[in-house]
């Protein structure tokens, strides 16, 4: 779920664009970029929108991908 929809804003087609972000970071590296243990862990990690490439699988994925993960999953799309 992207943050506008956690956080029951209106949202649009960028939604769609934030999944493509999780979906993207989650195949390339086997890891999911807000790992959480509760939903509401996940959905105030989701929120804030903070992640990172800290994962050892990163050090083999281009920076043009992580780029383009870091387009992706942006809080304000404005």
């Amino acid at each position: 779920m992207a943050p506008e929809m956690v956080l029951g804003e209106n949202y649009n087609t960028q939604v769609d664009v934030w999944s493509l972000g999780v979906l993207l970071y989650s195949v390339v590296s086997g890891h999911m970029p807000f790992p959480a243990t509760t939903q509401q862990e996940l959905f105030t990690k989701i929120a804030v929108a903070t992640f990172n490439f800290e994962h050892k699988e990163f050090h083999l994925v281009s920076d043009e991908c992580k780029d383009l993960i870091k387009r992706c999953l942006v809080r304000d799309t404005k």
